[in-house]
C-alpha cells in the first residue's frame, strides 16, 4: 500500500513539473483557482480526470491545486477523449 501512494505522489508530481514547463497549458491557468486550494486536501483515488489544459490528473482536486479546471464530462483521462 505505502508503494502505490508513493507511485501516485510521484506521478502527480511528474504531471504538475511537466504541466508547468509546458507553455502551450498556460491558456487556461487560474492562479486564483490555484491559490484557494492551497490548504485544501486532496484524496488518493486516481480514476484519471482531463483538465482544461490537456493534462490527465489523478482527480479533479488535485488538477484544480495545479490551478486548472476540470470541465463537466471531462471526468475521464484525456487519452480516452
Amino acid at each position: 500500500m505505502k508503494k502505490l501512494i508513493f507511485f501516485v505522489l510521484l506521478l502527480v508530481t511528474v504531471v504538475a513539473i511537466r504541466c508547468s514547463q509546458d507553455p502551450r497549458n498556460d491558456a487556461c491557468f487560474d492562479a486564483d483557482l490555484k491559490a484557494s486550494m492551497v490548504d485544501s486536501v486532496c484524496i488518493l483515488s486516481c480514476e484519471g480526470v482531463c483538465a482544461c489544459n490537456g493534462v490527465t490528473y489523478c482527480n479533479e482536486c488535485e488538477a484544480m491545486k495545479q490551478g486548472y479546471a476540470v470541465h463537466p464530462g471531462d471526468t475521464i483521462p484525456c487519452s480516452q477523449k
